[in-house]
C-alpha cells in the first residue's frame, strides 16, 4: 500500500492491546458506568477484533518516511 501523504511504500502490521479491544472515540467522548458494557454507543467504534477477555488487535499500515499509521479494520456492529 502506498502512503496517501508521501506516496512511499507502507509496511503492513497490527496494533494490539492485551487488556481490551481497540476503539476510536470522538473528540470529547466521555464514558460512564451505565453505558460501559453497552454494545452500541454513539461516538465510539471498535477497531478490529477482540473482547475484554482476550484483548484486541487491529490491522494497520505504517509509513516510516512520514510516521503515519493507517487503520483499515473497523468491526461492523
Amino acid at each position: 500500500m502506498l502512503c496517501p501523504k508521501c506516496s512511499s511504500e507502507m509496511a503492513e502490521g497490527f496494533i494490539d492491546n492485551l487488556k481490551c479491544p481497540v476503539f476510536w472515540k470522538a473528540l470529547g467522548y466521555q464514558e460512564n458506568m451505565i453505558t460501559f458494557f453497552s454494545k452500541k454507543r454513539p461516538g465510539r467504534i471498535q477497531l478490529g477484533d477482540g473482547d475484554f477477555l482476550t484483548g484486541g488487535r487491529v490491522s494497520a499500515f505504517y509509513c516510516s518516511t512520514c510516521n503515519l499509521v493507517l487503520i483499515n479494520d473497523v468491526r461492523q456492529p
